[in-house]
């Protein structure tokens, strides 16, 4: 039987190890030479690898449609979230958009 918290719980506790490990790699890669597409390609497949195995070791293998269609969802954000992050991040940081208390204010 499919417990919805439990997995709502578990995926949770993955992200929190997971999405940040995937945007520490992408950054990691990029130091290497890593750049564009790439870079971005990178941290999707990153994250897709290690949010199905985060899920899994949370969670434990998929019995039923609902479990598979849980682990495939938690994936598909694994994979996204991280790699969507450091784009915006990057993005901010090529227009010179700081964040934290010395910041400028708006204009």
């Amino acid at each position: 039987m499919f417990d919805l918290s439990a997995t709502v719980q578990a995926a949770g506790q993955a992200a929190i190890v997971v999405e940040p490990t995937v945007y520490a790699l992408t950054t990691l890669a990029g130091k290497f030479g890593l750049s564009g597409q790439g870079q971005l390609a990178f941290g999707v497949v990153c994250g897709g690898v290690f949010g199905c195995g985060g899920y899994i070791a949370q969670v434990g293998g998929p019995a039923d449609f609902a479990g598979w269609s849980a682990l495939v969802l938690f994936t598909i954000v694994a994979a996204l979230v991280p790699a969507g992050v450091y784009e915006a991040n990057k993005s901010a940081a090529a227009k010179g958009v700081t964040v934290g208390n010395d910041a400028e204010p708006p204009q």
